[in-house]
């Protein structure tokens, strides 16, 4: 079989996977269905507006133009499109030393959670990715302007794909072989640099002319307990079998002393590894932030452990996504499981751990109960017939996108997503009710370190 056709069977075969989960809304999370408000507000608009710090302008503006034709489906679809085309590069970087097992491995690539998970949905991660292993590619093949380039695309759809830049850099300097003169390897960095840094800001002029400097900034949700933030970078994007895949590699690699600081590939690794560490580390808010180190350490694991370790890997993360799912129990906002799931608590409330549906079936049927959810809130809200504020939360986008879409309506009602106590007041005065959803007030409150909501509004249930 030709090259050239392997490549075309793993993009079928990783966008025919993620294709059944593009139908069903814009995924779990508020972002997402956030980047769907934002565009249609700029639509509304006429001008730019930042769907979160420090804002995703390519993905913004793409989202804009197509507004007027919206739907799941279309906008899921460029993220399964870059997920699947992600699984192409990855296979090309790996072919390019002598690799038995390379395809096996850009499919197990494909299934690891994160990565599947994150190309089903309307959000900014697999689009960064592709760019970024483009990037990469580009490279090592000694197209530097072109690398420089679609590094600028990739952070264009996410700010901290300009993190690569530190690994490639090392790359460029170490990389003798490629340019012997230290010089012009010092230039080449530059020009790197030059272009990547250069190109970026081109694509970031609306969120600097609307906001300044502002712009610059990131969202700062309440930070995570650390058993969280380790389960967010471990289990979180390479699920249970992955883990332990990545365990058993790793193993390997220390017994034959491949973890080694003199190896020039692991300090590549470990610089990918760091930045992305510290960048995660300080608001591990998503497993999905832990994306761009998946490909990376994925790449390294390949060509340094056995045959037999490879095979044992693969068999295991190819089922990753499948079995031993760990999700909340939440009827609104968590996931299905089956009778043979074992339920225990957590600072978050009650979760599970279930040995036979795993990550993607928590994804999909997560994606289900909210959607229900939401429509028994629209229902709530039609029947309303006095003027009522109502605080969302993480529900704001999702009410005002449906709204758009004709599914509910009520002059009565406003929707708002979180409100300081004055803004309340003022509602108050007009002769509003103040409502809220559940466990809103308590997430209302906290935000603006008060008792307001919870001394003078009243719970919209969903039921």
């Amino acid at each position: 079989m030709s090259d050239q056709n392997k490549q075309m069977i793993l993009f079928s075969l990783a966008f025919v996977l993620r294709l059944p989960f593009l139908f069903f809304g814009y995924g779990v999370e508020e972002d997402s269905w956030g980047h769907v408000l934002n565009a249609a507000l700029m639509y509304e608009n006429g001008s730019y507006e930042i769907s979160r710090l420090p804002g995703h302008p390519i993905l913004e503006a793409l989202l804009m133009v197509l507004w007027k034709v919206h739907s799941p489906f279309l906008f899921n679809l460029p993220a399964a499109l870059a997920s699947s085309g992600s699984v192409v590069v990855f296979y090309r970087i790996l072919n390019r030393t002598p690799n038995k097992l390379a395809m096996w491995w850009s499919i197990a690539f494909s299934m690891i959670p994160v990565m599947y998970i994150s190309g089903t949905y309307t959000v900014d991660y697999s689009l960064a990715l592709f760019f970024s292993l483009l990037s990469y590619e580009s490279l090592i093949s000694g197209k530097l302007e072109r690398a420089g380039i679609w590094l600028a695309v990739a952070t264009g759809f996410r700010i901290t794909s300009l993190g690569f830049l530190i690994p490639f850099a090392y790359w460029l300097l170490v990389n003798k072989e490629q340019e012997k003169s230290k010089a012009l390897r010092l230039r080449k960095v530059a020009k790197l640099f030059f272009i990547s840094i250069g190109v970026s800001l081109i694509f970031y002029i609306p969120p600097m002319h609307n906001y300044g400097m502002a712009f610059f900034d990131f969202h700062r949700p309440p930070y995570p307990n650390f058993v969280e933030a380790i389960y967010k970078t471990t289990i979180g994007p390479w699920g249970v079998l992955g883990i332990i895949a990545v365990i058993i590699a790793k193993t390997q690699l220390i017994k034959r002393k491949s973890i080694n600081f003199k190896n020039r590939e692991f300090n590549f690794l470990f610089l990918v590894i760091l930045v992305y560490g510290i960048a995660f580390f300080r608001m591990p808010e998503k497993a999905a932030f832990w994306l761009p180190v998946v490909p990376f350490s994925l790449m390294y694991i390949s060509r340094h452990v056995s045959l037999l370790i490879a095979r044992l890997s693969i068999l295991f993360l190819i089922f990753s996504p499948l079995l031993f799912g760990i999700n909340k129990t939440d009827p609104y906002t968590g996931s299905d499981h089956s009778p043979l799931a074992i339920t225990f608590g957590s600072a978050d409330g009650e979760l599970f751990f279930d040995p036979i549906q795993g990550p993607i079936f928590n994804d999909y049927t997560k994606r289900i109960n909210k959607l229900e959810a939401v429509e028994k809130i629209e229902h709530n809200i039609m029947l309303i017939r006095k003027p009522t504020v109502v605080i969302a939360g993480w529900w704001y986008a999702m009410i005002e996108v449906d709204k758009r879409d004709g599914k509910w309506s009520n002059a009565n009602i406003k929707v708002l997503y979180y409100a300081l106590p004055k803004e309340l007041e003022q509602w108050k005065e007009k002769g509003y009710e103040l409502r809220y959803l559940p466990k809103q007030e308590i997430v209302n409150d906290k935000k603006y370190n008060t008792t307001y909501t919870v001394n003078n509004a009243t719970l919209l249930p969903i039921e």
